[in-house]
């Protein structure tokens, strides 16, 4: 589980199946944090818990969702139902095995993070 990223479709098993998600800009708005300020991304991370871990795999799964669905209306086709998901069902599908790999995931990428440019600066 390569996490965390800001272009690419992400697989995590929760409840026994795997879910995927999909962290765009959108997705990382909803938990007000820029991907490109590494500051951000590291306040984040820092003392992460069981409801910041569902806050973060609920916006990757509805950023999947939305981008499914923009890619089939591109396309003229009709999108696919999308499942109802909010916090309290991915903290009920959330267990140890999970947050522990996400967990695991963070804390590795935050390592390897260097930090950029600042916007202005380049």
């Amino acid at each position: 589980m390569p996490l965390p990223t800001t272009a690419q479709i992400v697989d995590i098993e929760l409840g026994g199946k795997t879910r995927q998600m999909y962290f765009s800009f959108r997705a990382w708005k909803s938990l007000e944090v820029n991907p490109l300020r590494v500051e951000e991304v590291t306040a984040f991370l820092q003392g992460l818990d069981a409801e910041k871990a569902a806050r973060w795999v609920l916006a990757g799964i509805q950023g999947h969702q939305a981008l499914v669905k923009r890619l089939a209306e591109q396309d003229g086709k009709t999108p696919p139902l999308a499942e109802g998901w909010d916090l309290d069902r991915v903290l009920d599908l959330l267990d140890v095995n999970a947050f522990g790999a996400i967990v695991t995931a963070l804390g590795a990428a935050a390592e390897k993070v260097e930090p950029g440019p600042e916007p202005g600066n380049v």
